[in-house]
C-alpha cells in the first residue's frame, strides 16, 4: 500500500466541518417534480458548464428522462472530465452502483435516484456516507442543528432593494425605516436577534452585483444617497422596482457592518474570485479590492471564499500579509481539482497553518447527493497536496494525517467559534 492509499484511507474517515451551503436548512420531506436530471445530473454548476459548451434549455421542457437526456448528452460528453462532472460521477457510481451515465443507464438511475428520495436522506448522505459533523448553511435561521449552522447574510443591508427590503426589515425589527439612522439601527437589531438565533459567522456575496471595494465615505454623503432612495420609497413599483441606495451609502454601510462584526467577535464569510452563472464581471470579485478592510478591521477576521480563484495567488499573499486573512477551499475542489492540489501544496510551505478551511459543498436545494461527491474530491486532493510533501521528506504520514485535522476540523472549528460538541 503506498503512503497516498494509507493517508487517503486515514482521511476518509475523518469527520469535516463543511464551511458553506445553500442546502435546504430542514429535510423537506418534498420532492415534488425532481428527476434525476434535474435534481442531479443538471445541478446548478453543471448546468453553467453545459451551458458554457453550447446546450440551450429545452432540455427543461417536461418529457420523460431518456428524451431530455438526449438533449444534454451531446454537450456532456464535452465537460465529462470537468470537476463539476468528476463530481457528479462519483455520486453516481458509489451511491447508485453505475459506472457510467449514458443512455443505457439513464432510466435505472432515475429510478434509483427517485428510490434514495426519502425520509432520513440527511442523516444518510451528511452523515453517514459523508461523515460531515455540520455544515454551515446560508440565509435559513432555524435550521435544523443536528446537521447545520447559520451564516447572517449582509448583502440587503449594503444594496437594499427600496420597498422590498426596508418593508421586511421593519417588519423583523419592529422598527420603522425613515432616515440613515433608522436603517443602522435596524442592522443592529436584525444582527443581535440572528446571534441569538445561534447565527456563527457574516456572508458577503456582492462580488456578483458591484465590485468589493469600499471606500471610506462621510456620514453626510451616506445619508445624501440613503434620502435619494428614500425618496422613491412610494413610488409605484412598476416605475422604480429595483431603485436602490447609491455607492456612497453602500460603501458606508460595508464599513459599519464590519466595524460592527469586530467588536462582536463574528467572522466575514466574502465571496472572492469566480462568479456562477453564464457572464459577469470577474474583476468585481479580485481579492485585493479587499486590501483596505483587512487593515482597517485587524480584529475581524475575514474568510476568503473559493480560494479566490483565478486570483489565488493573489489570496495567499494577502493571507501571508494580514493576520486576519483565511482562505476556505469552498467550492474549489470541483471548480479546478488541480489548481485546488496546487494551492494547498505552496500553502503548506507559505502560509501559517491555521489559514486554511479545506472543504464546503457548495450546494443548494432539497438533494444532498452532490455534498457526498464534493467531499470525497476534497479528501483525495487534499491528500495528493500533502503525499507530495511526504514525498519531498518534508513530514511522515502521521504529521500529514495531522494537517489534513487541521484542515478539514479543527481550524473550522476555531474561526467560527463552533462548540467540540457537534460530533
Amino acid at each position: 500500500m503506498t503512503n497516498f492509499e494509507k493517508l487517503y484511507g486515514m482521511v476518509e474517515k475523518m469527520p469535516i466541518i463543511d464551511t458553506h451551503e445553500h442546502l435546504d436548512a430542514k429535510e423537506s420531506g418534498s420532492w415534488e417534480n425532481i428527476d434525476v436530471i434535474n435534481g442531479l445530473l443538471v445541478s446548478c454548476y453543471v448546468h453553467t458548464v453545459l451551458c458554457v459548451a453550447g446546450m440551450r434549455y429545452d432540455w427543461i421542457a417536461p418529457r420523460p428522462v431518456a428524451e431530455k437526456w438526449k438533449a444534454i448528452e451531446p454537450y456532456w460528453e464535452d465537460c465529462r472530465y470537468t470537476g463539476y462532472m468528476q463530481c457528479t460521477h462519483a455520486v453516481v457510481k458509489d451511491l447508485f452502483g453505475i459506472d457510467k451515465i449514458d443512455s443505457s443507464t439513464i432510466e435505472q438511475l432515475n429510478d434509483l435516484f427517485l428510490k434514495s428520495l426519502k425520509p432520513g436522506i440527511y442523516e444518510d448522505i451528511l452523515k453517514n456516507k459523508s461523515n460531515i459533523a455540520v455544515s454551515l448553511v446560508d440565509f435559513d435561521y432555524e435550521c435544523d442543528r443536528k446537521f447545520f449552522r447559520s451564516v447572517y447574510h449582509i448583502d440587503k443591508f449594503v444594496m437594499p432593494v427600496i420597498e422590498k427590503d426596508l418593508r421586511e426589515v421593519e417588519n423583523d425589527t419592529g422598527i420603522k425605516i425613515r432616515t440613515l439612522d433608522d436603517w443602522i439601527e435596524a442592522f443592529e437589531t436584525d444582527l443581535k436577534n440572528k446571534i441569538k438565533k445561534g447565527i456563527v459567522a457574516l456572508k458577503c456575496a456582492l462580488a456578483y452585483v458591484r465590485p468589493i471595494h469600499f471606500r471610506r465615505v462621510s456620514y453626510s454623503d451616506a445619508q445624501r444617497d440613503f434620502d435619494l432612495m428614500y425618496a422613491h420609497r412610494f413610488t409605484p413599483s412598476h416605475i422604480f422596482e429595483n431603485h436602490g441606495a447609491g455607492r456612497d451609502f453602500q460603501d458606508y454601510m460595508m464599513h459599519h457592518i464590519c466595524k460592527t462584526a469586530e467588536q462582536l467577535g463574528l467572522t466575514l464569510q466574502i465571496h472572492t474570485g469566480i462568479l456562477e452563472g453564464i457572464t459577469n464581471h470577474l474583476g468585481n470579485s479580485n481579492p485585493e479590492l479587499l486590501n483596505n478592510l483587512f487593515a482597517e478591521y485587524p480584529d475581524l477576521k475575514f474568510d476568503l471564499f473559493h480560494i479566490s480563484y483565478p486570483y489565488q495567488n493573489s489570496a495567499s499573499a494577502l493571507a501571508k500579509m494580514f493576520p486576519n486573512v483565511y482562505i476556505d477551499m469552498c467550492w474549489a475542489h470541483i471548480i479546478s481539482p488541480e489548481a485546488s492540489i496546487k494551492a494547498l501544496g505552496e500553502w503548506i510551505e507559505l502560509l501559517p497553518l491555521n489559514k486554511i478551511s479545506a472543504f464546503g459543498g457548495d450546494f443548494g436545494g432539497p438533494v444532498p447527493h452532490l455534498v457526498y461527491g464534493h467531499a470525497k474530491m476534497a479528501r483525495y486532493n487534499v491528500c495528493k497536496a500533502l503525499n507530495g510533501k511526504i514525498g519531498s521528506g518534508l513530514m511522515d504520514i502521521e504529521e500529514a494525517y495531522i494537517l489534513a485535522k487541521r484542515f478539514f476540523y479543527d481550524n473550522p472549528v476555531s474561526l467560527f467559534g463552533l462548540s467540540k460538541e457537534i460530533l
